[in-house]
């Protein structure tokens, strides 16, 4: 089975006019993370056979070029240890150039956000007709020595849950797969305590007998995917956060199982970064409500995969239900409580700005559905401009 190794890399600036905001974008000229997970792949056999695609992204176009030559001389120390090679602006550039009268499909994977630049990242895997891909990120290492073994066991086999064409699996962070509640905020008890809801998911996955199950949840570091999957499902471009659990969605409804292996870890050593609290609020409330409304859009397409609301509980489920708008007014009024006693004006403002997008109801009759249906056609054409036959799978679904 022709396997890879895909790693996206997000590089730019801090707080300084990004135009992309990643959660923990690398500074350039700085050592960052990656070089630990490059160092850490050397030390395994299996790396002798599979390839290394990283995939260069930058937070803001005028460093493009900056990103693609950094990581052009950053990679060199590795080119004689791993079989790598980087897919950056340059390879961009190609691909826009090569669609010719149809550059206005390069909004799919185009640098705008995470599910754009998680598309880019499957661009070069398709090109090379590459069985399986497996997706790490650039702030991890992998210390199950059968890790690789276990990625590539049961895929394109049945289970009792149908044949499985890709798997995600889960971080340690500090020896545990748990979020750390210790210090939780004030404003984050009651209805928005995302630590809880995501450990007792996390927990009845990875603690079950069952080896393979159904899951809505999904770290794109540490995710397996086919080429059945790569090539028919891409990254809807308008979900900015939570871009993994959505392609769950997205290949489900479409009648490709990819199931939780709880066997599948890897170790997460995220750097110390701390956005602001109200900004990735806002950045969930857009998510969850579009997640909602494109559950509710599936109920007119019957020719597709059903799925409820119990099929994503209970995290991220629980936030996509009705009562959404009073977790959320709840989450902000706290929170804005405590920027008023700090005197943070300017952030209490934003929870108040937050307040309008929570009961927002202009989108609540679009057919997200129907609009991911256009972003695949737009996909498939893509592929079929760019590689031609090499994107020829199973593509009638």
């Amino acid at each position: 089975m022709k396997t890879v190794v895909v790693v996206p890399t997000y590089w730019g600036e801090l707080n300084a006019g990004e135009e992309v905001i990643f959660d923990h974008p690398t500074p350039l000229n700085t050592k960052g993370t990656l070089f630990k997970l490059l160092d850490n792949l050397v030390t395994f056999k299996e790396m002798e056979n599979i390839p290394i695609y990283i995939i260069g992204i930058s937070n803001k176009s005028v460093l493009n070029e900056k990103v693609q030559k950094y990581l052009d001389e950053y990679l060199k120390p590795y080119k004689g240890k791993l079989k790598i090679e980087l897919f950056s602006y340059n390879y961009l550039l190609e691909c826009i150039r090569k669609l010719g009268d149809k550059k206005e499909l390069a909004y799919l994977f185009e640098f705008k956000g995470y599910s754009q630049a998680r598309n880019f990242s499957l661009l070069p895997v398709i090109m090379n007709d590459i069985d399986l891909a497996i997706f790490l990120d650039d702030d991890e290492i992998i210390e199950d020595r059968d890790y690789f073994k276990k990625a590539l066991e049961s895929i394109n086999e049945e289970t009792k849950y149908g044949k499985l064409y890709g798997k995600a699996g889960y971080y340690l962070t500090d020896g545990s797969y748990k979020v750390s509640t210790d210090n939780l905020p004030f404003w984050r008890y009651g209805g928005w305590n995302k630590a809880q809801y995501m450990n007792d998911t996390f927990e009845a996955l990875i603690e079950s007998e069952e080896r393979f199950a159904p899951t809505a949840i999904a770290l794109g570091g540490n995710m397996v995917l086919t080429k059945n999957v790569t090539k028919d499902i891409c990254y809807d471009i308008y979900v900015h956060r939570g871009e993994d659990m959505d392609y769950l969605f997205n290949a489900r409804m479409f009648g490709y199982n990819i199931l939780f292996d709880n066997q599948l870890k890897i170790t997460h050593m995220p750097p110390k970064y701390h956005s602001v609290e109200w900004k990735k609020a806002r950045a969930d409330f857009y998510r969850f409500k579009y997640a909602r409304q494109k559950l509710k859009s599936l109920q007119k397409h019957f020719e597709l995969e059903q799925i409820t609301i119990d099929d994503m509980m209970l995290y991220p489920g629980i936030f996509i239900k009705d009562d959404f708008e009073v977790r959320a007014k709840d989450y902000m009024q706290m929170l804005g409580m405590h920027y008023l006693a700090q005197g943070e004006i300017e952030n209490y403002q934003g929870t108040m700005e937050n307040m309008k997008i929570i009961f927002d109801g202009k989108r609540a009759g679009i057919d997200f559905i129907a609009k991911y249906k256009k972003q695949r056609n737009d996909w498939k054409e893509v592929l079929s401009i760019l590689f031609g036959e090499k994107q020829s799978g199973n593509m009638s679904r």
